[in-house]
């Protein structure tokens, strides 16, 4: 037993030696085990169930707002496409291919979801260091969280929505180049 734990607990060794036999048991040595914690992994800590609960509210959400990003992208692109059977019968009566067809829809989706997407990101940056407030009713205590939204977040935000659009155009393109020119300009 150390003199340490003896000063520690004024000069009584048997509860110094009953603390000294449970940290043994534990698998503490007399010295102070540190390890750094992220300060990422102190909040999820400390925010416990609520934390985790906040956490799959927010994947859930992105998940559906990225299904509603596509079938936006669908119902734009139909849309386009509806609004121009004449133009694409037209090209490809006058001798464009299919591909043709499928890459000018395709490049309209890639432009339209660059818009929105860079849109999206100019009007996210005002709200970079806001903070917002919430109550965890357990253990009477506050949550803070800080938006910080970084270059490189807008960036994978920009490129997000480029997949999205591009994964919402590919099926009215292919429908567009599937088109016969005949019966497109019929349908006028």
């Amino acid at each position: 037993m150390s003199m340490r734990l003896l000063r520690l607990f004024g000069g009584r060794p048997r509860l110094a030696a009953l603390l000294a036999a449970g940290a043994r048991d534990l698998g503490y040595t007399a010295r102070l085990a540190f390890a750094p914690t992220p300060a990422a992994a102190l909040a999820f800590a400390r925010a416990g169930l609520v934390g985790t609960a906040l956490l799959f509210l927010a994947l859930f959400v992105s998940v559906v707002m990225g299904i509603g990003a596509v079938f936006g992208a669908f119902n734009t692109m139909y849309s386009s496409l509806a609004s121009r059977t004449k133009e694409i019968a037209t090209l490809r009566a006058i001798g464009f291919s299919s591909m043709d067809v499928i890459l000018a829809m395709l490049f309209e989706a890639l432009l339209l979801a660059l818009a929105g997407g860079v849109t999206g990101a100019l009007l996210a940056w005002p709200l970079n260091g806001f903070t917002a407030n919430t109550l965890n009713f357990q253990s009477f205590s506050q949550m803070a969280f800080a938006f910080q939204i970084t270059p490189k977040l807008m960036l994978e935000g920009i490129v997000f929505a480029v997949i999205m659009g591009l994964a919402g155009g590919i099926v009215p393109a292919l429908r567009a180049a599937r088109m016969k020119p005949a019966d497109a300009l019929r349908e006028i």
